[in-house]
């Protein structure tokens, strides 16, 4: 059978969740690596433990389903658990390159909706000088 026809039967659309995604390749891969970047390497658990303990750092925040989150990040660890952590949750991710500064990076922030920030230490310099807008969150 071709994939494109066994896909719906196989995975049900509330099967096509990342937390349900994560959940079953944990269950099937577990320790097996899923990714690498900068020194780190995590695990089908590891990478479903870090998203569902970011979803929960945002929604104790108080971000909720449909919020958007800006997240300024070079290419990092850091990138990929806000972004799952976003996917987890609901949330709609925002990312802005980090190269973006000035009024480039105040016009994002201002437009895209975003509600709350993660931004890289090493960046945070470029949001001083562009403000934070409606931003209710910064991390």
């Amino acid at each position: 059978m071709e994939l494109q026809a066994h896909l719906p039967q196989a995975f049900a659309p509330r099967e096509r969740t990342l937390p349900a995604i994560l959940e079953r390749q944990s269950g099937l891969f577990g320790a097996r690596p899923l990714f690498t970047c900068g020194g780190e390497t995590w695990s089908f658990t590891d990478t479903r433990d870090i998203a569902a303990g970011m979803a929960g750092a945002f929604a104790a925040a108080g971000l909720r389903r449909g919020d958007r989150l800006a997240i300024l990040c070079s290419n990092r660890p850091e990138f990929m658990r806000a972004f799952l952590g976003c996917a987890w949750l609901g949330l709609v991710a925002v990312p802005i390159n980090a190269a973006v500064k000035g009024p480039q990076l105040a016009y994002l922030l201002e437009n895209s909706g975003a509600v709350a920030l993660v931004v890289e230490d090493s960046l945070a310099g470029a949001l001083a000088a562009a403000g934070r807008g409606a931003l209710r969150h910064v991390w």
